[in-house]
């Protein structure tokens, strides 16, 4: 299980897991996020086929950058996918969209 957490004004991702034919909760690892955000909003938004999904946005600003992250649940790397810009009073908004099928993603090599 993944939990974001904040502590001080900065936030981290506490993965932990239910040990063998326990009840108990195991702390695995503390994956820290981005130092910038100290005085942010942070929330998650999502998970899919092992990445897990967050947001990073100036607390108290109706219109503002926002940045979207991914992280590999296996190995931990953090992956910063864009800055969109959002307005949370209005309803039309965008939203990142990410693992592509193949036919809609870039060609490569």
């Amino acid at each position: 299980m993944f939990s974001l957490v904040c502590q001080h004004g900065t936030f981290a991702l506490h993965h932990t897991s239910l040990q063998n034919n326990s009840d108990e909760w195991e702390l695995k690892k503390i994956i820290q996020l981005p130092g910038q955000y100290y005085d942010y909003s942070v929330s998650t938004v999502g998970a899919a086929q092992g990445v897990l999904f967050f947001q990073c946005a100036p607390d108290g600003i109706h219109i503002e950058n926002v940045d979207c992250y991914s992280m590999d649940v296996k190995t931990y790397e953090i992956t910063k996918v864009c800055t969109k810009m959002d307005d949370f009073l209005n309803l039309k908004r965008a939203l990142p969209y990410f693992s592509f099928p193949p036919l809609l993603s870039e060609p490569t090599i």
